[in-house]
C-alpha cells in the first residue's frame, strides 16, 4: 500500500508555477544547445524565412488559372514552381529539425545551408545574371516586384545566418 502511494506521489501533476518555470528552462535549454542567443535567434529567423518562401511559392501556385488546370497534369509537372514549392517545404522541415532536434539538428542545419545556397545560385543564374548582359531577360520577369522580394528573403535566409554563425 505504501509502495503504491509513493508511485502515485511521483506521478502527480506539477503546480502552475513549476509548469511556467519548466517552459522557460526549455527555451533556455534551446539557447544552450545552439551555443548562444544569437545562434538561436538566427535559426528562428531561418525558420521564419523558409516559411515565408514556402508561402510565397504556394501563393504563386494558387494564381494558376482554370485554363492552366484543364491542360492536364503533364503541363503542371513542367512548371518549375511545383519543384520550388517542394524544395521550400523540405527547407522548412530541415529548419524545424535544426531548431528542435538535439541529435540531428547540426546535420539538418548544414543540409539547409547547402540547399538554400543552391537556391540562391539557381535564382542568381536565372534572374540576376541576365541583368548583367545586354541581350537577355530574367527568366521569372513575369513575377515583377514579387520576384525581388522573394530573392531578398531567400538571400537573407541563405546568406546571413552562415555568416554570423561561423
Amino acid at each position: 500500500m505504501a509502495r503504491k502511494r509513493n508511485e502515485l506521489a511521483q506521478h502527480r501533476l506539477p503546480n502552475l508555477e513549476s509548469v511556467h518555470t519548466g517552459s522557460r528552462f526549455t527555451v533556455h535549454a534551446g539557447i544552450q544547445r545552439h551555443g548562444s542567443t544569437t545562434a538561436f535567434i538566427l535559426n528562428i529567423a531561418r525558420l521564419v524565412g523558409c516559411l515565408a518562401l514556402l508561402c510565397a511559392s504556394v501563393a504563386k501556385l494558387l494564381t494558376w488559372t482554370k485554363e492552366s488546370w484543364h491542360k492536364g497534369w503533364y503541363w503542371m509537372l513542367r512548371d518549375p514552381e511545383i519543384y520550388i514549392t517542394c524544395t521550400y517545404l523540405y527547407a522548412l522541415v530541415l529548419a524545424s529539425v535544426g531548431l528542435l532536434s538535439r541529435r540531428r539538428g547540426p546535420l539538418a542545419s548544414s543540409y539547409l545551408t547547402w540547399l538554400l545556397l543552391t537556391n540562391v545560385c539557381v535564382f542568381g543564374y536565372r534572374d540576376v545574371w541576365p541583368l548583367a548582359t545586354f541581350n537577355q531577360e530574367p527568366a521569372d520577369m513575369s513575377e515583377g516586384f514579387f520576384l525581388w522580394i522573394k530573392l531578398g528573403v531567400l538571400a537573407s535566409t541563405a546568406l546571413l545566418p552562415p555568416l554570423f554563425l561561423i
